[in-house]
């Protein structure tokens, strides 16, 4: 019986170290905590760097290379984000008027991320820190005179281009986002906010592959 044991404890420690999947992201190895299909071949994980699955937790989702990303946003954001139809039907979502048009963020502790759509259809993530979102910075700049407000628009003009609509199917467009990042850091140089148009480093989109999900 008591060899029995023995054998019956190894069986399950190997059990245990074998059916725990590990991945290694960028030279650092996380477990698998838990994975959930968000649309398609989708998928989100919630990865940790401990065997016992409660250290420094963090979710992931996979592209469609494998590629693991964190997310910039929580499980529940991204999710209602990949799945929406329409930007302005995201449950939380919130909304800011730029140039006569709405735009949509997830506000997190570091930042906002906002939301848009490429040309294919697929969506765009866009994680700002506070310190690196000049959308935020120019809404929140003082107009001053209105003779520099003036000077400083005719200088930055918002002029969309002929293929660049502002929506996709309910989405905010990507180049229309990008129009705005480009406007507003013109805008903040003109009024010495910012020394250069480099002092910012442009927005790094992540792109979520959900029209072949």
């Amino acid at each position: 019986m008591k060899t029995f044991l023995i054998y019956y404890a190894l069986l399950t420690i190997i059990s245990t170290g074998y059916g725990q999947k590990d991945v290694t992201i960028e030279g650092s190895k996380y477990f698998v905590k838990s994975s959930e299909t968000v649309l398609g071949n989708l998928k989100v994980f919630s990865l940790c760097q401990d065997q016992k699955l409660s250290k420094n937790c963090v979710e992931y989702f996979t592209n469609e290379t494998g590629k693991y990303i964190k997310l910039p946003v929580t499980k529940v954001q991204f999710s209602s984000a990949v799945k929406a139809s329409r930007f302005n039907s995201i449950k939380g979502v919130k909304k800011a008027l730029i140039a006569a048009n709405t735009i949509y963020y997830f506000q997190t502790q570091t930042g906002n991320t906002y939301l848009s759509s490429d040309e294919s259809g697929n969506l765009v993530l866009y994680p700002v820190s506070s310190s690196n979102d000049v959308i935020t910075m120019s809404r929140k700049v003082s107009q001053g005179t209105k003779t520099l407000e003036e000077k400083c628009n005719k200088a930055c003009p918002f002029v969309l281009p002929p293929n660049c609509p502002v929506e996709i199917n309910g989405r905010t467009s990507d180049c229309f986002l990008r129009l705005i990042e480009d406007t507003e850091r013109c805008r903040l140089k003109c009024k010495g906010k910012i020394r250069t148009t480099s002092s910012i480093a442009a927005f790094e989109g992540i792109v979520i592959n959900t029209k072949s999900n």
